[in-house]
């Protein structure tokens, strides 16, 4: 068999062994070497990881890092990455729950911004980061990932520790993530405060225009609302593709619609509104937009006449 090759429980068994090694250097040469203490507690964080990757976890690998994390000997960011992976893996072993228990798993999350604040916060807009990219791949291949989906219960307790946390730095693209997180997570007053402060700064980018009115077109409030529909006027002129990227222009088209069906103004011209973006575009901007297009069109043809 090729050595190269190695299977998930092959990779699990590894990484147990190299973290028991670890653990009987200790005990032989004692806990007072910090780097072989940093490297024993480096080395059972990854065999956690590869444990959450595989399986979900398991409850030993939530011990491990519970100890690692009160470990005070340790460096803040070790502490710090074994509370966030202790979060994860809680919070995937609680999924198919009421979509609540992630909230109730937050502790983790605000142990490690009570630790080092700005630490936690950076590591905490990683892992939102790569939770919101999961997120858009599922968009880009048609799925509903809305407020009751599992990617987005996840973010909800990330969302609420950095909606508490340490006020954003200055860099923007981190700011925009947190703006991106806190919206996904179910803080959308949270977050238009941050897509504000960024809009104050660039108010003709691009990503920030989108941002901000897909948080205004979620609130309730028709001023709200007003605003997303001009903005997304803005961003829907002329044809796709010419003066945004063609998935901004259907977004934009998409949520106009959706506008309108929101507040119940001018619902008779959202399905003929549909047919002429099908003249555009037969498959009305691929699958992300596509499927939501459908549904529409179909909440217009079951809506009572009159």
């Amino acid at each position: 068999m090729d050595s190269a090759r190695i299977d998930s429980d092959s990779a699990r068994v590894l990484h147990r062994g190299i973290a028991e090694d670890h653990a009987e250097l200790v005990g032989r040469f004692g806990s007072v070497n910090p780097e072989l203490r940093a490297a024993r507690a480096m080395t059972r964080i990854d065999a956690a990881r590869t444990e959450l990757q595989d399986a979900g976890g398991e409850p030993e690998d939530v011990t491990d890092l519970r100890a690692i994390a009160s470990d005070e000997a340790l460096e803040n960011a070790i502490r710090i990455k074994a509370l966030l992976l202790r979060h994860d893996m809680r919070s995937v072993q609680a999924e198919g729950s009421d979509g609540e228990d992630a909230l109730r798993l937050g502790p983790d999350l605000i142990e490690a911004m009570r630790i080092d604040a700005t630490s936690a916060r950076d590591q905490m807009i990683e892992n939102g980061r790569m939770m919101l990219e999961r997120i858009e791949r599922l968009r880009d291949r048609g799925d509903t990932v809305d407020s009751g989906h599992p990617s987005r219960r996840r973010l909800r307790p990330y969302a609420f520790a950095l909606d508490s946390g340490t006020p954003p730095g200055t860099n923007i693209l981190d700011r925009m993530i947190l703006a991106r997180i806190l919206f996904e997570g179910g803080r959308p007053r949270s977050a238009l405060a941050i897509w504000d402060g960024i809009a104050a700064e660039r108010p003709d980018t691009l990503e920030v225009m989108v941002g901000r009115a897909d948080v205004l077109c979620s609130l309730d409030d028709l001023e709200s609302m007003g605003e997303a529909m001009r903005t997304y006027r803005v961003l829907g002129r002329g044809r796709p593709g010419e003066l945004v990227p063609e998935a901004t222009w259907w977004h934009a088209q998409l949520n106009q619609l959706l506008i309108l069906e929101k507040v119940g103004r001018s619902i008779d011209r959202i399905a003929p509104r549909i047919e002429r973006l099908r003249l555009v575009d037969p498959a009305l901007g691929g699958d992300r937009h596509s499927s939501a297009f459908e549904a529409l069109r179909a909440r217009m043809r079951s809506r009572p006449e009159g």
